[in-house]
C-alpha cells in the first residue's frame, strides 16, 4: 500500500468511497468493540468506507487501517450514512474528517486490474477476488473455475486432452 494521507482507490478488492485521517481533532471514545486475533483493536490512524467490487456482499465496509492503509480490522453497515454514524460513536469529531473519493466503480476496477495483473488467472484473466479460489505456481495462476473446466475437457476426451 502507500504512505501518506491519501488511500489507494481500492483496498482489499473494495472500492474506497470515503476516507478519514484520524488526527488530534478526533477523540477515540473506546465504545468500539472490534476484536482481531483475540485482542481488542483500539484506535487506528486511518479509516476507509468501502464497497466490495466483486461478490455478493452489498454492505458498506468500514476498514480500520494503519498509516499505510493496510486493513487491521473491519466493521460494516447496510448504508453509507449508518457507517458514518457508527464511526462517529467510536471516533468523536470524525464526521468532519470524511473525504469523498468520487471514483466510479468502473474506474476502481480498472485500477485494480492494472495493480493486480500478475495475480490474474493465466487463462481467463479473472482476479482472485472474482473467483472461488486460485492455484498458483511460480508465475502461473489458474482459477478453480478454469481448473474445473480443464478437468471436464480431459474427462470428456477420455484422458487425452482433446488430442
Amino acid at each position: 500500500m502507500r504512505t501518506g494521507n491519501l488511500p489507494p482507490p481500492v483496498i482489499d478488492s473494495a472500492q474506497v468511497i470515503a476516507y478519514a485521517v484520524v488526527d488530534r481533532t478526533v477523540r477515540w471514545t473506546g465504545r468500539q468493540v472490534l476484536v482481531v486475533g483475540g485482542k481488542s483493536l483500539g484506535p487506528v490512524p486511518r479509516l476507509a468506507i468501502c464497497k466490495n467490487l466483486f461478490g455478493e456482499l452489498k454492505d458498506f465496509l468500514l476498514f480500520h487501517c494503519d498509516t499505510r492503509w493496510n486493513v487491521l480490522g473491519v466493521a460494516g453497515a447496510p448504508t453509507l450514512r449508518e457507517c458514518k454514524l457508527r464511526s462517529e460513536l467510536w471516533y468523536e469529531g470524525l464526521s468532519k474528517r470524511w473525504v469523498k473519493t468520487n471514483m466510479t466503480k468502473k474506474a476502481a476496477q480498472r485500477w485494480l486490474r492494472t495493480e493486480q495483473t500478475s495475480q490474474a488467472c493465466s487463462m481467463c484473466r479473472k482476479l482472485p477476488a472474482e473467483t472461488d479460489g486460485m492455484y498458483s505456481k511460480g508465475t502461473v495462476n489458474v482459477c478453480f473455475a478454469c481448473i474445473r473446466e480443464m478437468h471436464c475437457v480431459i474427462v470428456e476426451s477420455g484422458g487425452h486432452g482433446g488430442a
